[in-house]
């Protein structure tokens, strides 16, 4: 939204991107995002809004939003295509983890337990369902390229902006980690099965698994 016209998202929009960015350019120390402000759009505003004047929207919802409201072309008839980022599983799921505030174990007592720890880690994990494929056409990237390949290959597609706000202000939505006490990446044998039960359970990381070096890839050759 700070770089490109017409992008609508629950993390900002275009058209007041610049102001925004002015404005976290001002604070001082760790800059976290406002709840229900600028940098954090609310579903119901984005819905009042609309999404006529958009080119590219961002939003974590479900997958029924994505296929009630644009699915088959039924929005005004123009065809969408879905990008999905895609992050490595388990750095994923620690993330999730830290957002909750979680300490996940190694050591489980039972498969059972073993599922809890990952499941109660999850946010919103049924965002993405394959039925997406059956409405749209859904592309990946790679996340740890979303700000390099990603953002070269969307330039080709959306109009910059007259104005640019540099250099963009970093807001943060989670507190750091500490990899270091994550036990998870001490153990390949637990890396594997924790792998092994997100792609077979959700559908977010099978889909990942699946699309990831591929031609169905945003970010694959891009250099």
């Amino acid at each position: 939204a700070n770089r490109y016209e017409r992008v609508c998202g629950h993390k900002g929009y275009s058209y007041d991107a610049y102001r925004e960015n002015e404005r976290y350019k001002q604070m001082t120390g760790q800059v976290w995002v406002e709840h229900q402000s600028r940098s954090r759009v609310a579903h119901q505003v984005m819905a009042e809004i609309g999404y006529e004047d958009c080119d590219y929207i961002s939003q974590e919802a479900s997958s029924n939003f994505w296929i009630s409201r644009f699915g088959d072309a039924k929005f005004h008839n123009v065809s969408m295509e879905l990008h999905i980022p895609c992050r490595d599983s388990i750095d994923h799921l620690m993330s999730q983890c830290n957002h909750f505030g979680k300490t996940m174990s190694c050591n489980w007592a039972s498969d059972e337990e073993f599922h809890r720890s990952i499941d109660g880690c999850l946010v919103a994990p049924q965002r993405f369902k394959f039925k997406l494929l059956d409405h749209f056409s859904v592309k990946c990237y790679d996340f740890k390229k979303q700000f390099t390949n990603y953002t070269r290959y969307m330039s080709q597609i959306l109009q910059p902006k007259r104005f640019e706000s540099t250099p963009f202000a970093r807001r943060e939505t989670n507190a750091p980690r500490d990899k270091a006490n994550e036990c998870i990446w001490k153990n390949q044998t637990v890396i594997l099965k924790v792998e092994k039960y997100l792609r077979s359970k959700y559908d977010y990381y099978g889909f990942c698994n699946k699309c990831m070096g591929t031609k169905r890839e945003l970010t694959l050759d891009l250099c």
